[in-house]
Parts: structure tokens; sequence; C-alpha cells
């Protein structure tokens, strides 16, 4: 089974992952990825990133798609 790194934030911390994203790969500049990083660490430890992301929950998935007629 596929874990969505953003349900499984810790996967950030892993080389391989971060070197298939590509934004993180091409444009990422290393010392804004390691302060991200960082911060990222203290959210984890501290319960906000669990908070945040438990604030988003819904059961009508990830993406909206809007249709309109004129």
């Amino acid at each position: 089974m596929v874990t969505l790194v953003k349900n499984d934030p810790e996967r950030y911390f892993d080389p391989e992952v971060l070197n298939g994203i590509s934004y993180f790969s091409i444009h990422a500049d290393k010392g804004e990825l390691e302060s991200g990083l960082r911060e990222l660490r203290e959210s984890i430890n501290s319960g906000e990133f669990a908070e945040i992301k438990q604030s988003f929950n819904n059961d009508e998935g990830d993406y909206l798609f809007v249709a309109f007629r004129k």
C-alpha cells in the first residue's frame, strides 16, 4: 500500500522521497529546505501538524472539480 506523503510527514525526512519530488530535487534552496524540515519536525513533535491535518479531514476526497455553464 502506498502512503501519501501528506498523510505521513515523516517521509519528507527520507532523501529518496525528497529526490522524487521534482520541486525539491530541482528548485529548492538547500538552506530553505533544511529550515523547512526543522520547522516540520517541530510541528510534528508538538502535535501541531496532527491538529492541522485533522482540521482538513473530509469524506469528499482531495480534489474538487466545478463545472459552469454559460
